[in-house]
């Protein structure tokens, strides 16, 4: 019978479409042939495309002579991606954080980022005056004495003078001032230049002042790419001044919201920041939170993503400080806000942030976009900051717990046009995994896992809130010594109930108020635009509801979802919510597609597509573990080869109950086939069958050649290289006498890469787990067999 593929299988399902992206930056002081290479080898390496930056600094604010050069580079690249069938992105500034445009923005200071401040605090006892020259950037002012705050109207510049007039009082100006960020630019203008000052996102005539100068410049040279070639633009980090960002018009706005005046209570909201305790602050806070996010998603990344929408390409890009639930809606305003406004949904995992062994779930937070929402893709930015020390494996291994949590797209590590192209060098970091030799086939493994994570449609029915609201008020009062004295902050509190879902493990999303707005009420619970069905929500203890979360949940709840109270009791759904003491609890009042026992750190990813279900089952422990799975579903069961979606049968039945052993950081993939016949079983790996070399040695970088006995492997410190980095090549003989030309070479302890040899020609090269190779067309006798193994 016929092998076929699971990609095969499923209409849609091309694994190709999901291979990873590069970052591209261009340096355009070299020759344009070096750019038409580096395409070349984008497309030779097995990229799906680039993301192209600029990697040549400026002299000064952005000029025309440096633009114009700019712009002839990215023609170049533009002209040889679309020969060679390469989808591009455009990053959308020269430098970061997204909106300065080289100094081309903030010319005009009434677009610069601005935050409130307390300038004038006096303490006075009665009869004590106090005379000053009123600031010219005054806000607002007023005295606050028995704790009621009195407003003063001042005019900017003019002397005033007050004596107080009760035992105590206390004097308040809150006045705004430029925030001191700058731009990380390529322009390098002179330190302290305003016009590299970051811009006011909360005032819609920086962002459209933005989009004038950089991206239009792009649409009006470059028209004819965009929607075929060039797929979108990507923002990065946006950045506002948290706490208390201010614009002009941030009174305005909040009296139409909310119905009262901004300026009678900041003074009181500033100098409580630290003790928001009362009902009252609360109000004040979460009201002025609520105002000044949807003023930055709606006038910065709502304002991108229309203009996108109208020339026919996408907007994705990243939050600043994503990668935490405590920073999530900080510097770059409300993270689920803005993001609503992305075609795809972003995170930045540049840095050391996912690790075997550790516990982080920040790359669910676009996933849950995307599935919540109906987005057909998610983004993570990957590998830029990590280093040359990562291996196949570990980047297998960060790309794979991406993967289970709902990412498929990659912008992976940044390269350039500054280094030949040839059989053994490419413009990469040189020895670094990207290029060659092992480059490609860690981003066809990554696209095939994405390819499966996005086959049919989620089966995840359980969502986790997010209480924004208390978040922001606790991250401000972080400052204050006894905040975590005993009880858990916010952010902890939903760590702590994820991590149990995870690891049950239970396939779930993060919502928020406006997506529980938002999505339409179905039997059963919520349905998602992605066609699933949330059918259980999860509320931390003590989280701010809005009356109307609160009134839609009750909904929810009479539709027949249920509603999870986790430690304390919510006071707007005390009614509709089941109350539960610990996370642990959890697992007995949460929808599970399959249980598994004896291993404690594999999460999960279960997709529906016709009649098969899929899941994706991630080890997340360092250790190799052995696990008993329970799948209660009907049908032919297979596990699905990562390598190349080839299926092996483990049973059929109506239902399954089988043991698996997991390698440490191991991705496994099972099918259930409802229809039992629909997947072909492939070749199972037939242990017996695996070839035995014996008569081992290994050549040592000079040369000689050492005797080994094949059971216990030297280390090439105790050979006398204890910090080479290179290559070292194993030979040993096998014989193969078995009827079928099909053998399995299996290398466990294999701890990076290897490129494999039979009879003098190639035939694999492994660099991630499972490290096993089948060879195909293998005759009878005996045969020769040499691995390159590389640290």
């Amino acid at each position: 019978m016929e092998d076929v593929s699971l990609f095969d299988s499923i209409p849609g399902c091309n694994w190709k479409e999901f291979r990873p992206l590069v970052f591209f930056g261009i340096k355009t002081d070299v020759s344009r042939e070096s750019i038409r290479n580096w395409v070349k080898w984008c497309k030779q390496q097995g990229f799906g495309g680039f993301n192209m930056i600029v990697d040549t600094e400026c002299r000064g604010r952005a000029n025309d002579e440096w633009i114009n050069m700019l712009m002839e580079s990215y023609e170049t690249a533009l002209k040889a991606a679309e020969e060679e069938g390469l989808a591009v992105w455009l990053f959308d500034d020269w430098g970061y954080p997204s909106g300065t445009a080289g100094g081309l923005v903030c010319t005009d200071d009434s677009l610069r980022l601005k935050k409130l401040v307390i300038s004038h605090d006096c303490k006075l006892e009665r009869g004590e005056q106090i005379f000053l020259t009123v600031p010219d950037n005054i806000v607002t002012a007023g005295i606050i004495s028995n704790g009621t705050f009195s407003r003063i109207e001042l005019k900017r510049g003019e002397v005033f003078g007050y004596a107080a007039k009760a035992d105590t009082e206390r004097f308040i100006i809150v006045s705004w001032e430029f925030d001191e960020q700058k731009a990380k630019s390529l322009c390098k203008s002179y330190p302290g230049d305003p016009a590299m000052s970051l811009i006011d996102m909360l005032n819609p005539k920086a962002a459209e002042k933005f989009l004038k100068v950089m991206h239009e410049r792009y649409y009006n040279r470059f028209s004819n790419y965009f929607g075929t070639v060039i797929k979108g633009f990507f923002y990065d980090e946006p950045y506002l001044s948290f706490g208390f960002p201010w614009t002009e018009n941030l009174p305005a706005e909040f009296w139409r919201k909310k119905g009262y005046d901004l300026l009678d209570v900041i003074p009181v909201m500033m100098i409580n920041v630290q003790n928001c305790d009362s009902k009252e602050l609360k109000t004040y806070m979460d009201d002025y939170f609520d105002v000044w996010t949807a003023m930055a998603a709606e006038n910065f990344y709502g304002i991108l993503a229309r203009w996108c929408e109208s020339r026919g390409v996408e907007l994705s890009g990243h939050a600043d400080l994503d990668h935490h639930l405590n920073t999530l809606s900080t510097v770059s305003g409300h993270f689920y806000r803005n993001m609503k406004h992305n075609t795809r949904p972003a995170v930045d995992v540049i840095w050391a942030q996912i690790e075997p062994g550790v516990f982080t779930d920040f790359p669910r937070y676009a996933g849950s976009v995307k599935r919540l929402l109906g987005r057909s893709h998610a983004v993570s930015e990957t590998f830029a900051g990590m280093g040359q020390g990562l291996y196949g494996d570990l980047m297998r291994y960060i790309t794979d717990h991406q993967t289970v949590r709902g990412i498929d797209d990659f912008h992976l590590m940044i390269s350039t046009n500054d280094s030949a192209v040839n059989g053994s060098e490419s413009p990469q970091m040189p020895n670094h995994m990207l290029q060659e030799p092992f480059g490609r086939i860690i981003y066809e493994r990554i696209a095939r896992a994405g390819a499966i994570a996005q086959s049919g449609v989620s089966a995840a029915s359980t969502a986790l809130y997010i209480p924004s609201c208390d978040i922001y008020r606790a991250q401000l009062c972080l400052s204050r010594i006894t905040i975590n004295n005993a009880e858990k902050l916010p952010w902890e509190w939903v760590d702590d109930i994820a991590r149990e879902l995870v690891y049950m493990p239970c396939d779930f999303d993060y919502i928020w108020d406006e997506a529980i707005l938002e999505l339409e009420l179905t039997k059963g619970g919520f349905m998602t635009k992605s066609g699933h069905i949330i059918k259980t929500i999860i509320l931390p203890p003590d989280c701010t509801l809005t009356n109307y979360a609160a009134g839609k949940l009750r909904q929810f709840n009479k539709n027949g979802g249920k509603i999870i109270s986790v430690f304390r009791p919510n006071r707007l759904l005390e009614k509709e919510a089941l109350l539960l003491s610990d996370p642990v609890e959890l697992k007995a009042h949460v929808h599970r597609t399959l249980e598994i026992i004896g291993a404690d750190r594999i999460s999960i990813c279960t997709r529906i597509e016709n009649n098969r279900i899929i899941y994706m089952l991630l080890n997340e422990s360092t250790k190799k573990t052995n696990a008993e799975i329970i799948i209660n579903e009907k049908g032919s069961l297979y596990e699905i080869s990562l390598t190349d979606g080839k299926p092996s049968l483990i049973s059929s039945g109506s239902s399954f109950r089988f043991s698996t052993e997991f390698e440490e950081s191991m991705l496994k993939v099972f099918v259930v086939d409802k229809e039992f016949v629909k997947l072909k079983p492939g070749s199972a790996v037939n242990k017996e069958k695996q070839i035995l070399p014996f008569n081992w040695s290994l050549i040592l970088p000079d040369k000689k050649t050492v005797s080994i006995n094949g059971i216990e492997w030297p280390e090439w410190s105790d050979l006398g290289y204890p910090e080479y980095s290179g290559s070292m090549k194993y030979k040993a003989e096998f014989d193969w006498n078995f009827a079928e030309d099909s053998a399995v070479i299996s290398v466990p302890g294999l701890y990076r890469h290897a490129i494999v040899s039979v009879d003098g020609r190639e035939a694999g090269r492994l660099a991630f787990r499972p490290y096993e190779l089948s060879i195909g067309s293998l005759k009878a006798g005996r045969h020769q067999i040499e691995i390159t193994v590389y640290n």
